[in-house]
């Protein structure tokens, strides 16, 4: 599921999964790595639709990420690398009519599909163990309602959910496994492993170009958890399944499709400048973000908005290359065509969130009865069921047995604490998010850079006086940004 990044010059085409991996090639060939400034200064000044990657340009000039609609093709024999475009970029670009009988035609053929995504995974004999990421929201409920359909493969699979900050989300994944148990047990480890048992769904999405463990071999810290363990990940779900920056949009300005595309183009323009800001730089946010959206397939421009997040925010390749620790191989069942061209169809029929609630009860429609975490979805199917009368509500669960799989998660979270940590005597590793550490990267990306000194003042003041978790995500693009130059 990961995205393909490339670098390529007159002399040398390097390829690459990791964009790491390529930083540390071009290092080695001696490549100088030369700032994209249009690109950095977009980035850094706005930490809403930029908070991941958002274009095809990145940090280093001629380091691009290639676009999901699109494919390397490397003639071996001749040494001609091009780009070329796939069927999704057709797809997505042609209007796909819409009626109810095609519709539940097509929810079908998704379910059947998603299930037979994940039965691949089940099956695969690289596998011993896979681990479900549960958690009260709609995508990882989704593959549990596939795996429901498969009670067969029922003993490979063990649950693993954190206690988020989300309210109710815990509760909410405790009252699914009542209705379909799957134990938690222990996630497979090598022997003598350090193991952190804090993963944060929330920070999976967050991505990094580079980071101070990048390119280090694989030490003991560094292993997977058990060689032969796949996560089975809600991941791409709420890309192909529901319209997720737009939903909001539909029927107010940006809604505006028969704007031409410069026209749409100051619009959005517009509407992002006045977004989170850490400091002004409109000519850049213009020729990169702007433009970028505005380059995408879509049947329309509100179309062509969404698929950034489809190209981008998570992408139909959901991006996992630059998390800080890779603990195991993703597997994504939910990446369905049937679900994607659903999207295709549904988007100008205003679905918003009604598409994947209508997948999640095709597949299982007891799972899909429970509540979730967030409100607006509880509230989204109260209309449907008004509407249409099948979506109900679960009110009546096993409280006893939601008590026996909370106490059996407490055991299951005491048993990992108590597993080997890194012994006391170990040099501290540097840190990145100290105060001093980050001011100091931040002198130099400044100094180097020859950053204005309108942008130079803001990172300095938002780094020094924010304290949310936005000013982490600048923290983690500055770190992002020094290593993969310097």
């Amino acid at each position: 599921m990961d995205k393909l990044y490339y670098y390529w010059d007159l002399n040398v085409c390097l390829i690459s999964s990791r964009v790491h991996l390529i930083i540390l090639a071009m290092d080695e060939l001696k490549i100088s790595r030369r700032p994209s400034m249009a690109r950095i200064y977009t980035s850094l000044s706005n930490l809403n639709i930029t908070r991941q990657n958002f274009c095809q340009e990145l940090n280093v000039e001629g380091l691009v990420a290639l676009r999901a609609d699109s494919r390397l093709n490397v003639n071996l024999s001749t040494g001609e690398i091009r780009v070329e475009k796939t069927g999704l970029h057709s797809m997505l670009s042609q209007s796909i009519p819409y009626s109810e009988s095609s519709f539940r035609a097509l929810l079908k053929q998704a379910a059947d599909e998603i299930v037979d995504n994940l039965r691949i995974a089940l099956e695969h004999p690289a596998f011993d163990r896979f681990v479900l990421q549960l958690t009260g929201g709609m995508d990882s409920r989704t593959v549990l309602c596939a795996l429901s359909r498969l009670p067969q493969y029922k003993d490979k699979v063990i649950a693993k959910t954190v206690k988020t900050r989300l309210t109710g989300d815990f509760e909410v994944a405790m009252k699914l496994l009542s209705k379909f148990r799957l134990p938690f047990g222990d996630i497979p480890v090598k022997e003598g492993v350090p193991y952190n048992p804090d993963w944060q769904f929330e920070e999976l999405s967050v991505q990094l170009g580079v980071t101070v463990e990048a390119g280090k071999s694989i030490e003991p810290e560094h292993l997977l958890p058990g060689d032969r363990t796949c996560l089975l990940s809600g991941c791409s779900g709420e890309a192909l399944a529901r319209c997720c920056y737009t939903s909001r949009y539909f029927n107010r300005i940006l809604d505006n499709s028969v704007l031409s595309d410069r026209a749409y183009a100051d619009q959005l323009f517009r509407f992002f400048r006045h977004r989170t800001s850490v400091f002004k730089a409109p000519e850049e946010l213009y020729q990169t973000l702007i433009l970028e959206l505005m380059s995408l397939p879509g049947i329309d421009n509100l179309a062509k908005y969404e698929n950034h997040y489809l190209f981008y925010r998570n992408g139909l390749h959901f991006n996992t290359a630059h998390d800080y620790q890779p603990f195991a191989p993703f597997w994504g069942a939910l990446q369905s065509k049937a679900l994607l061209q659903l999207k295709v169809m549904t988007t100008p029929q205003q679905f918003g969130n009604r598409l994947e609630m209508e997948l999640i009860y095709e597949l299982n429609p007891e799972l899909g009865s429970v509540e979730y975490e967030a409100e607006k979805y509880n509230l989204l199917r109260e209309q449907l069921d008004e509407q249409y009368h099948h979506f109900p509500r679960c009110t009546e669960f096993d409280e006893a047995l939601i008590q026996e799989l909370k106490q059996e998660w407490e055991e299951c979270e005491q048993r990992r604490n108590l597993q080997v940590k890194p012994g006391a005597d170990q040099p501290c590793k540097f840190n990145p998010f100290s105060l001093p550490n980050v001011l100091q990267i931040l002198y130099i990306l400044i100094t180097r850079l020859n950053l204005r000194e309108n942008a130079a003042i803001a990172l300095y003041n938002y780094i020094k006086h924010q304290n949310t978790q936005d000013r982490n995500y600048l923290v983690r693009k500055l770190v992002s940004l020094y290593y993969e130059l310097y």
